[in-house]
């Protein structure tokens, strides 16, 4: 009963507390710019500002409308199945597969949601999105499954009984990178590219369904934040009771998000060719190391 209640409160709180988090990295940001920066409750108020617009939609509206609730449902369903720092989520039976399958599902349908549009740029984005979606959710399958492989799980009710080895280190720092990608921040925010004048996978969009998609994308990085803290929780299961656990699973995805927001602004961007090839050579490289260490068992 305590795990089931600490799980649905970690969910009730990360779907009020994503665009909080957004607000503070964009204030952060201003404040490494030399500026004051937005109030902390800015994004929800940008959020409750499309939604007392009018709603206009494209006539691939109806496609459209599904997809965004498809991903929402696979967002809060990701959330329940990630265990929030404890050794059982409410769907602790579940294995790596089924992770991974809500995982691709969640970026799949941003890159769908923007094919289906009629807008040509909209296309472009979401081409944009494949090509470099292709790469980095190749390595982020690759790390969540050799994660399972190095500590000997089959499922996250074994958690507990999880044996960390020196494998590890090159796996972990695979999902650091990969969660990074995945959440969209420069330089990898190239299939929406804001600087553009007209580009972007939501340019289609207005009023409460850019909104709503706008929610979702912040929604996308907070459970990319998830994975990143459960990764780094993982080798203090034995050492914390659940409770303990809890609270620094919670403060542990809260610093990801803000470092990830730190490091978007000391990066430049990037074209999506770069980008892709600077990923390609990266990821070589951790997936071959870290999955020779997990081969030969160190």
């Amino acid at each position: 009963m305590l795990y089931a209640s600490l799980q649905i409160i970690f969910v009730v709180f990360a779907l009020l507390i994503a665009p909080i988090l957004d607000s503070l990295e964009r204030k952060i940001k201003a404040k490494l710019h030399s500026r004051v920066g937005p109030p902390v409750l800015q994004t929800w108020y940008d959020i409750h500002k499309l939604f007392s617009k009018e709603l206009v939609l494209p006539p691939t509206a109806l496609p459209l409308v599904l997809i965004v609730l498809t991903m929402l449902g696979l967002c809060v369903l990701a959330l329940l199945v990630i265990p929030v720092g404890i050794p059982f989520a409410l769907f602790s039976d579940l294995n790596a597969p089924f992770l991974v399958v809500l995982i691709a599902g969640i970026q799949g349908l941003i890159i769908v949601a923007s094919i289906v549009s009629d807008n040509v740029y909209a296309v472009v984005g979401g081409f944009r999105e494949f090509a470099l979606g292709v790469v980095n959710e190749v390595a982020l399958i690759t790390a969540i499954i050799l994660i399972f492989v190095s500590t000997g799980l089959t499922s996250f009710s074994g958690i507990p009984e999880a044996v960390i080895k020196p494998s590890y280190v090159p796996v972990l720092i695979l999902l650091l990178t990969s969660a990074y990608v995945a959440s969209g921040r420069i330089p990898f925010d190239i299939g929406e590219a804001e600087p553009e004048l007209a580009s972007g996978i939501l340019i289609e969009l207005s009023g409460p369904a850019l909104g709503t998609a706008i929610y979702l994308i912040l929604m996308k990085r907070f459970i990319c934040a998830t994975l990143s803290a459960l990764a780094l929780t993982l080798p203090l299961v034995r050492v914390f009771n659940p409770l303990a656990l809890f609270a620094v699973f919670t403060a542990l995805t809260i610093i990801i998000w803000i470092i990830h927001g730190i490091v978007a602004v000391m990066l430049g961007r990037s074209r999506v060719d770069l980008a892709t090839k600077a990923l390609v050579s990266t990821y070589s490289v951790l997936i071959i190391s870290a999955t020779t260490l997990v081969g030969v068992g160190l």
